[in-house]
């Protein structure tokens, strides 16, 4: 199977983060005439946006982003540079933070400040506990010349995004920690329900489960206004949380 990069709204999803602004860089000490042999530019001319090809490329992704907020694109990169990129990071130290199951709340925050959590009636999903066991690598242990890292800061890459979100310019983060991480599941790890912190996120696999490795997202579960009033949908989250949402997308990460 080959590496599928994910692009994801921030409602629910997991994430190696770019941002549109804030604490961002747009340069990188990487020669993107190399990311023909990363990238499959054949497939996926990101290249050349301006081009037949690449024009519908970006319409075909703007079209599955808008009506079911992610964009699935399958092979993206090719086997061998997949096995070479996983090897890279595959012995990398994690995070400690998230080497033990750990309480959690999809909100982030309402778990640790005890007045957020009490403002809520018990059942709202704001107090909702989860548990989440995966193991993270940060930034700054991933090497300087890995094929991962020139794969995050293709400047194709970045300029494809931007055309599907149809927004300005997209940036690579500067934090040293959080701008690039690889996550891993052992046996029986999973990853509990959240909201992203950005306002979309990118995933690329670089290594499926033989069983299980399901990726569930439900699209457009928030409101557009964030002034609104119902902007969170409280009620539909509590019929994700309890199992009842009619909504609840898959995407199967087996081999």
């Amino acid at each position: 199977m080959r590496a599928a990069l994910w692009i994801a709204l921030s409602h629910y999803g997991f994430h190696v983060s770019a941002y549109k602004d804030g604490n961002c860089s747009n340069s990188g000490p990487y020669d993107e005439k190399h990311m023909g042999g990363i990238i499959d530019y054949e497939r996926y001319p990101i290249h050349d946006l301006s081009g037949d090809a690449g024009r519908k490329l970006v319409e075909a992704c703007r079209k599955a982003w808008k009506e079911e907020g992610t964009v699935s694109l399958e092979g993206f990169v090719s086997q061998d540079v997949m096995e070479q990129m996983a090897a890279e990071v595959a012995n990398l130290p994690s995070h400690q933070r998230v080497d033990i199951v750990m309480p959690y709340t999809p909100y982030k925050f309402s778990a640790i400040d005890p007045k957020s959590f009490n403002n809520y009636t018990e059942g709202h999903p704001r107090r909702k506990i989860m548990a989440q066991d995966v193991y993270a690598a940060a930034s700054d242990v991933i090497p300087k010349d890995a094929l991962l890292r020139q794969f995050y800061h293709s400047q194709d890459l970045l300029v494809f995004l931007a055309a599907v979100l149809e927004i300005p310019k997209v940036y690579t983060f500067r934090d040293v920690l959080q701008s690039l991480n690889v996550h891993s599941m052992r046996d029986g790890c999973y990853r509990a329900w959240h909201y992203d912190m950005t306002d979309f996120a990118t995933t690329l696999m670089l290594q499926p489960s033989l069983e299980g490795g399901e990726f569930e997202f439900v699209p457009f579960i928030r409101e557009d206004d964030p002034s609104s009033e119902t902007y969170e949908n409280a009620d539909e989250v509590a019929k994700l949380f309890n199992g009842t949402h009619p909504n609840i997308k898959t995407t199967r990460q087996a081999q």
